[in-house]
């Protein structure tokens, strides 16, 4: 859940914490928990939202970024691995029909 949290802060500008509720698909408190524990390991801070002062902007600190990084490396190392022997068009049309899989379930009710 840390990861997918600190993807979702990298990923884009302005996330707060009701962002990763929507994306995360998860409840209030349990994302409040959650940014309060990556904040105190100092992986990411907060920053007053200047269209909305009722919330902060979460951004990933240096240390953040750091540790980001090196998962984002550690990933690309597997993925390499696993791919090892598959043709490229065979690849191109498994992570086509994941990504419909992955927008069908998205719009399920």
């Amino acid at each position: 859940m840390q990861m997918r949290a600190l993807r979702t802060i990298w990923s884009s500008d302005n996330v707060t914490s009701h962002h990763i509720v929507t994306t995360l698909k998860r409840d209030k408190a349990q994302v409040a928990r959650l940014v309060n524990e990556l904040c105190a390991r100092n992986l990411v801070y907060r920053e007053p939202n200047p269209k909305d002062n009722r919330s902060k902007i979460l951004k990933l600190t240096d240390e953040g970024n750091r540790i980001f990084q090196q998962l984002e490396d550690i990933e690309e190392v597997v993925f390499d691995e696993m791919v090892q022997g598959i043709d490229e068009e065979d690849l191109q049309t498994f992570f086509r029909v994941a990504d419909q899989l992955s927008e069908n379930m998205r719009q399920m009710k």
